[in-house]
């Protein structure tokens, strides 16, 4: 579906979403049907279908919120803040960044607080408001490090319990 997306073919990417969205519907699979919801809302932001990308936002989230999806949540207020930002309404962008870094610290996981603190980051540079724009840039600097460190972590011990096996197995 989203490979159609990656290669140019928003059109094919939206009929398997939407047909991934059915079936999803057909057997209540709610965390489906949200991510499906979000990913349309994806293809209509990138063909400029500013409104309908919000309504299929807004659904995705309703649906989180009922699921209690807090990474999900975060996800989909992080995009529907990008949609206010592309389209020039920094005031609504604040709100939903706001509500989307709130709930990214309540889950304390580094890449949504990354993805919260980029959008607050350029936010806060279109309001010429330097210091805050500064204060997001390290906080997303900070996120990423931190995911470095995690996956160099995995690979170290992911190393040493291959060596452990094959001196094991010897």
């Amino acid at each position: 579906m989203l490979v159609f997306d990656h290669q140019g073919n928003q059109v094919k990417a939206l009929e398997c979403l939407q047909e991934g969205l059915k079936n999803y519907e057909a057997v209540d699979y709610k965390r489906g049907i949200a991510n499906s919801l979000n990913n349309i809302a994806g293809i209509y932001k990138d063909q400029n279908k500013m409104n309908d990308a919000l309504e299929y936002y807004s659904k995705s989230l309703k649906i989180r919120e009922e699921l209690s999806d807090k990474e999900g949540i975060a996800a989909v207020l992080n995009n529907m803040a990008d949609l206010k930002f592309n389209s020039g309404n920094l005031n609504e962008a604040l709100g939903y960044a706001n509500d989307g870094m709130r709930t990214s610290k309540e889950i304390g996981y580094p890449g949504v607080i990354g993805r919260s603190a980029n959008i607050l980051k350029r936010i806060f540079q279109k309001q010429h408001n330097y210091k805050e724009a500064l204060e997001m840039y390290e906080l997303e600097i900070k996120m990423k490090d931190s995911l470095r460190n995690e996956e160099t972590q995995k690979a170290t011990l992911k190393q040493q319990l291959q060596y452990d096996y094959d001196k094991k197995k010897q």
